[in-house]
């Protein structure tokens, strides 16, 4: 959300007009890449979400992730999955997991903030690109299958292009629940520092616990 200061000093009358230009003009300075899927809307929809973050008087990132991760796990995991029984997951996990993102940032954030899509950077796409106060956040999203953490070099590169000193990368962990070793919340790397988010869409079935 961009302070009500900047508007006084610019006298700037109609707020929402001006935000609803500045987002033309950021959309175009970060083109997007052409897809001919549009998201479904989140399961169960996002107004706790939004509830929650319009009574915090800071939004940060790590709090709009970390209710997204809460979202998912509890309401949206078969969506990566044909048979979570038989360990197979739909086609393209990935744009999955950037849909229900997509759907839950324009729900949750209630205009406070904005995300744009698969925005350009170099000659590759930054999965998303998340504004809070004005300011831009990185983030890139990866399936996790094994132990290996895809996607930091790749979100490096990004950083550096966008000036970033932070970037975050977001993992749907799709391994075995028995199997699996834990990730460090942060990564550290030439570009700066990358934040880890892992969400569980391979839990333990209750009855098994």
């Amino acid at each position: 959300m961009i302070k009500t200061v900047f508007f006084r000093s610019n006298t700037i009358t109609d707020r929402t007009a001006f935000e609803v230009r500045l987002l033309d003009v950021l959309e175009g300075k970060f083109p997007k890449k052409k897809s001919a899927n549009l998201p479904a809307p989140f399961p169960g929809g996002v107004a706790t979400e939004r509830k929650k973050l319009r009574e915090k008087e800071r939004r940060s990132v790590r709090g709009v992730l970390d209710l997204f991760k809460h979202a998912v796990e509890s309401r949206a995991v078969d969506g990566f999955w044909e048979s979570r029984h038989k360990g197979k997951l739909v086609t393209r996990p990935e744009k999955n997991g950037q849909s229900l993102l997509a759907m839950f940032l324009q729900g949750a954030l209630g205009g406070r903030g904005f995300a744009v899509n698969e925005v350009s950077s170099g000659v590759g796409w930054i999965d998303v690109l998340l504004v809070l106060a004005s300011t831009p956040h990185v983030l890139e999203l990866k399936i996790l299958r094994d132990s290996d953490t895809p996607g930091v070099n790749q979100l490096g590169t990004y950083m550096t292009h966008e000036k970033r000193h932070e970037g975050w990368l977001v993992f749907f962990d799709t391994r075995d629940p028995s199997k699996r070793e834990a990730l460090p919340e942060t990564f550290s790397i030439r570009q700066g520092t990358v934040r880890v988010v892992v969400i569980d869409v391979n839990p333990i079935p209750p009855s098994r616990r």
